[in-house]
């Protein structure tokens, strides 16, 4: 029994070991770009405005990651990006298990092509 506990909290412990909690607290529909430490794209999602996703390495598409690097992927930096492609807020040195809102990044925080859906 001891045995099975131990391997679940393993199995939690790398299950949480990267994973992000993104909040698009913004008016704007938003894509949040992940990327690791090296400057890799891991993940870009799109997330409507005042909406909340999590985002795992396990479930995501890791782009030109095919094997696993011997290099730290942490810590992360998240770019939040307006539809048309303009930044709009850049969060850096994201600890794994953070909570990364699109207001409390550098920048703008602002879309200057504003959608029509978001009026």
């Amino acid at each position: 029994m001891r045995k099975l506990c131990v391997l679940f909290f393993l199995f939690f412990s790398v299950l949480q070991a990267s994973t992000l909690r993104l909040e698009n607290d913004s008016p704007f529909s938003l894509v949040a770009l992940v990327k690791a430490a090296d400057g890799t794209l891991l993940s870009q999602e799109k997330i409507e405005r005042y909406t909340t996703k999590t985002w795992d390495e396990n479930g995501v598409n890791i782009g030109q990651r095919k094997k696993p690097s011997k290099r730290s992927i942490t810590p992360f930096t998240v770019v939040w990006q307006c539809l048309c492609g303009e930044r709009f807020s850049l969060c850096e040195q994201v600890a794994t298990g953070s909570v990364v809102r699109a207001t409390q990044g550098m920048g703008t925080k602002g879309c200057k092509a504003e959608n029509k859906e978001e009026k």
